[in-house]
């Protein structure tokens, strides 16, 4: 899979664009500094909190796919210039495998960014144009299998991803809609409908980190005691040993 940069998404979604609102001009950055709680005045907000992608850890190399990246999206639109701006953020994952503290950025697929984008067209149409479009197309987009983990997920580490489901091994199919639109109740109910929310109370009620702090505890707690050991040992000896 082959990291896509943003001429890639500016180019598709131009095309996007285009295709629906030929006369108005629209522009895509990216911005890592944009906060879910915090939308400028006049501009809209968007998230998008299941898209596909694939991480690579830069300590141990591991790699992984998720089903349940996270995109923030701020969208403002100038009816009388005719000019619309899209301001768009990833959010990251760490690695579970060696516990690195660094978050990595997603990785997409050209299939996932046109699917992102289609949503998020479909968003602008709805709140900045005001067009009644009706999610009822529905498409399979293929699941990994393993849970969510959100420990290692920077949008939970916010507080902003806290739509927690439960993957069963070898799990088939999720129904996504493909005029999406993260924030209607049609979109969530038909999640609903098909995924099996978490039923482990160990999943809503272990804070952020948990498992990760009980690790580096028991770790540490097992070099303890092994130290305390080698100094009684010695201790013993040297006190056997004296005259």
């Amino acid at each position: 899979m082959k990291n896509l940069n943003m001429d890639f998404w500016r180019a598709v979604f131009a095309e996007q664009m285009r295709m629906v609102k030929p006369s108005d001009a629209w522009r895509l950055t990216k911005d890592q500094t944009l906060e879910y709680h915090q939308v400028p005045s006049g501009w809209k907000r968007s998230l998008q909190e299941h898209a596909y992608a694939r991480f690579i850890c830069s300590q141990c190399q591991h790699n992984w796919t998720s089903h349940q990246v996270v995109i923030l999206f701020h969208i403002y639109w100038e009816p009388y210039g005719r000019q619309g701006c899209v301001r768009m953020r990833f959010f990251q994952q760490q690695c579970y495998e060696c516990f690195s503290e660094k978050y990595e950025e997603p990785q997409f697929t050209e299939e996932s960014v046109d699917s992102v984008l289609e949503r998020l067209v479909t968003t602008i149409r709805k709140k900045c144009y005001r067009e009644n479009i009706t999610s009822d197309s529905y498409k399979l987009v293929p699941l990994s299998s393993g849970p969510h983990k959100p420990e290692y997920c920077e949008a939970c580490q916010l507080g902003i991803h806290k739509r927690y489901y439960s993957w069963p091994q070898g799990a088939g199919h999720l129904w996504e809609s493909s005029n999406w639109d993260p924030e209607s109740t049609q979109y969530s109910e038909a999640v609903n409908l098909i995924d099996t929310p978490v039923s482990s109370p160990l999943v809503h009620s272990t804070p952020p980190g948990y498992w990760k702090r009980c690790v580096y505890i028991f770790s540490i707690s097992i070099i303890a005691a092994i130290t305390l050991a080698i100094i009684f040992y010695y201790l013993f000896i040297h006190l056997t040993q004296a005259p």
